[in-house]
């Protein structure tokens, strides 16, 4: 009895030790329990692995976990290259002497995929947050990760290996131009300017040029240098697997926008402490709706010109297309909570209309009246899911712009993310006095805590947007050089209307609330 207590004593004691060394669990992260399991990379924190393809951390009393993780598989470790040339399930590949060799983890972060053994060649550069090139072949540039190749405008990592060329050459890491600057004017038939030509309105996006207005290009974001690409670590990772599930569908099926029987639109008053008023919303409840289950919850926002009603009008989508989703097994049910956006302080009637600083300040007051007083509102008054898993943000145009800026400062309470024809003003609009910017600088869109990363983040438009045109790209390659995960989608043939309304948002509905996982699953 007594050897028996002893152990019990002892192995309680060991495991204490085991849990105190596991770093993991204080930043909401289980430890490994499986000693063989192998070092997928290393931080500032500690050694992580992976365990039911969730990360999981590595006991520093762990003698088993060796860095040399593809010696496991009768593979050598890479003893020169960093080249990533495959990423499966067991870890980040390169090669060397024609030999396949596991690359040390403590410089590399692996990502994981459905694959039994490295014989073929991956998306590596998805480690960091660029898709693979699918039809150019072309090297631009290469460094110390790979070759690098460019595709409609943004840079692609090259997937083919020549066993002939040595893959730690780097043949240049200078920024390059990578095309022709993406001349967003072309699809409403106005030319790009030259460099030399001068802006002439407001918002600095067209020029005067040769008797004719053309499109300014010196206002898209130029690409960074492929060497300051940094791999996707923590939850931003995360995300980036997520959304690799995600299949855009443009366009979308015809009767996506079908009526359903048995949604419920309410429009409700809830105090806000921001205006010291009385404001209305709207609210639309899924067919069977029932006090006996929670339900996660999407707001959407409307435009300049606009009130809480647009939004829930039945062409723009948001009455039938969850629903419509939800019956076909590609989307959770949800609330959607419409509401009037833009807000001006005690005292300050509703601002008319006007592409004024006046006007516009209403929206960025927004996100005040947003978490003090709608949230706390639609969570007293139904029966709704908490916390970031189960809240999205949405909206259109200057709602859209609105969104984005609301879902990257607050990413501890919206998990998912979406512009739909975001309007201008999310960065910097150089010369302007009217559009100031919601983010000091372009630099500054980006989640600082990795781990709260939105698990999606989608930006859509449509491809002849008179309005906006071309800040939703604008946007896509703030996030791009940012290293930010997200989705980005060009509607062929919209405008600023509800084309473009009705694909975005049947793209992001499909997304939410951990539908892509039970996609895979099922």
């Amino acid at each position: 009895m007594k050897g028996k207590f002893l152990f019990s004593i002892i192995s309680s004691l060991f495991i204490n030790k085991a849990l105190s060394d596991c770093f993991s669990r204080n930043l909401g992260f289980n430890c490994c329990e499986n000693e063989s399991t192998s070092v997928f990379f290393v931080d500032d924190n500690g050694s992580w692995g992976v365990e039911n393809d969730e990360w999981c951390g590595l006991s520093s009393t762990s003698s088993s976990n060796k860095l040399c993780w593809s010696e496991v598989y009768d593979y050598s470790c890479c003893k020169k290259t960093t080249q990533v040339m495959y990423i499966d399930s067991k870890g980040t590949w390169g090669i060397e002497n024609g030999e396949w060799c596991g690359l040390d983890p403590a410089s590399l972060l692996a990502t994981t995929t459905s694959a039994s053994s490295p014989t073929s060649i991956s998306c590596w550069s998805e480690v960091y947050g660029y898709s693979c090139c699918r039809e150019t072949t072309t090297v631009i540039t290469s460094d110390s990760k790979g070759n690098w190749g460019a595709e409609n405008g943004e840079w692609c990592g090259l997937t083919l290996v020549d066993k002939n060329i040595d893959p730690t050459t780097s043949n240049t890491t200078k920024p390059i131009e990578i095309e022709e600057p993406y001349c967003w004017s072309e699809p409403l038939g106005y030319p790009c300017c030259s460099i030399e030509a001068k802006p002439s309105d407001e918002a600095s996006i067209w020029g005067w040029e040769n008797e004719e207005w053309c499109g300014m290009t010196s206002i898209i974001p130029n690409t960074i240098n492929t060497s300051n690409f940094q791999p996707l670590r923590g939850g931003a990772l995360k995300a980036k697997q997520y959304m690799n599930k995600a299949t855009i569908i443009n366009p979308i099926p015809s009767n996506a926008n079908d009526r359903v029987e048995g949604v419920t639109k309410e429009k409700v008053y809830y105090y806000s402490s921001f205006s010291q008023s009385q404001r209305p919303l709207n609210v639309i409840l899924p067919p069977n709706y029932s006090t006996d289950k929670k339900y996660p919850v999407l707001y959407l926002l409307h435009g300049v010109a606009a009130n809480e009603d647009i939004m829930v009008e039945e062409y723009n989508g948001a009455l039938n297309i969850p629903p419509n989703l939800a019956k076909q097994g590609k989307a959770k049910e949800m609330i959607i909570v419409s509401p009037r956006v833009n807000i001006y302080p005690p005292g300050v009637d509703e601002v008319e209309f006007a592409f004024s600083t006046e006007y516009l300040s209403g929206f960025d007051n927004f996100i005040n009246d947003l978490i003090d007083s709608i949230m706390p509102f639609i969570e007293t008054h139904y029966s709704v899911l908490t916390g970031r898993n189960n809240t999205a943000i949405a909206g259109f145009s200057m709602g859209g712009r609105t969104a984005l800026y609301i879902g990257y400062s607050k990413p501890e309470l919206f998990g998912y993310v979406c512009g739909l024809s975001p309007a201008f003003g999310l960065t910097p609009i150089e010369g302007s006095s009217v559009y100031h910017s919601l983010f000091p600088s372009e630099e500054d869109v980006k989640i600082r805590n990795v781990n709260k990363t939105p698990y999606v983040t989608l930006i859509s438009w449509g491809n002849i947007d008179t309005v906006v045109n071309p800040y939703p790209f604008i946007y896509h390659k703030v996030l791009t050089n940012n290293n930010q995960p997200h989705l980005y989608m060009e509607v062929i043939g919209a405008n600023h209307d509800e084309i473009a309304i009705t694909h975005g948002l049947y793209n992001f509905v499909m997304t939410l609330f951990g539908q892509l996982d039970e996609k895979i699953n099922n």
